[in-house]
């Protein structure tokens, strides 16, 4: 640890931005903390308090906040919004996530490209909505097949034979997945602002969402296709695979890509004012 904190004082960054927290990143923050880096110290926590059910996330938020309080950091972003907590380093509205980098695919061979295949690249477990996701897509007379990595997931029959698990093998294979699917779904239970979701955008892939409750482009036609208001219904969500698959895939592309462009343009404006840049 003593060498990380080194090689930062030798860097000499203008900002030190943390996403997440563990004990060693803790330790991490509070080593550079006495070492004069207080003022640099930007943290963002990605979860919902109700997630503080685990008694691992409910910990690291707790730290997030009396790092804070003890001013070893200069600001604190807890990614969800309409979160609060009397600390005047709390930092509010809310971030967006940018669009990661990612390779060059090129343009999709056609031979590739499934208008009948939705991807659900979620793990089984109750926040991710696995099961209802699935079940609305099988549901779908537009749907022939659904891909997904969870490999416990069943369904009734004859729901199930549409059902197709694929085994992960990583980031580049999800990606090529989410280019070739005619749709990704990540209609969660709890989420902030979720990565899978922006990767998929990025690709010019549309993804179905549950309510963000975002604080920005709400109003957007993208969010008015995507969005489940209730993601416990298997009518609602089957209904917003159909409103999508209706779309021509370029009308997807450009939906998708529009609405990412706007999402990114927010988190670079949110970035500069809580980096204070």
């Amino acid at each position: 640890m003593q060498q990380q904190v080194r090689n930062i004082d030798e860097l000499a960054p203008d900002r030190i931005v943390i996403h997440g927290m563990s004990d060693t990143m803790k330790t991490l923050v509070e080593m550079l903390s006495a070492k004069g880096w207080r003022d640099k110290l930007f943290v963002v926590l990605h979860g919902a308090t109700a997630q503080w059910f685990s008694e691992a996330e409910f910990n690291y938020a707790v730290q997030c906040l009396e790092l804070a309080r003890d001013g070893k950091i200069a600001k604190l972003h807890v990614m969800k919004a309409g979160f609060d907590f009397p600390d005047a380093r709390l930092y509010r509205p809310m971030l967006f996530n940018l669009s990661p980098r990612l390779p060059d695919f090129g343009p999709l061979p056609d031979i590739d490209v499934h208008s009948d295949k939705v991807l659900i690249p979620g793990w089984s477990g109750w926040r991710k909505n696995i099961q209802a996701n699935a079940l609305a897509a099988a549901l779908s007379e537009n749907v022939a097949e659904v891909w997904a990595f969870g490999s416990d997931l069943m369904l009734p029959n004859p729901a199930n034979q549409k059902i197709r698990i694929i085994p992960f093998r990583g980031r580049e294979q999800t990606f090529h997945l989410m280019r070739c699917a005619a749709l990704t779904m990540n209609v969660s239970l709890v989420d902030c602002h979720p990565m899978v979701q922006i990767e998929a955008q990025t690709l010019g892939a549309m993804c179905l969402r549950g309510p963000l409750f975002l604080d920005a482009l709400e109003a957007h036609p993208y969010v008015q296709a995507t969005s489940v208001a209730d993601v416990n219904s298997i009518i609602e969500i089957r209904a917003a695979v159909d409103r999508v698959l209706s779309m021509s895939r370029g009308e997807r592309t450009e939906l998708a890509q529009d609405y990412q462009c706007a999402s990114d343009a927010v988190a670079v404006q949110r970035y500069r004012e809580f980096l204070e840049i």
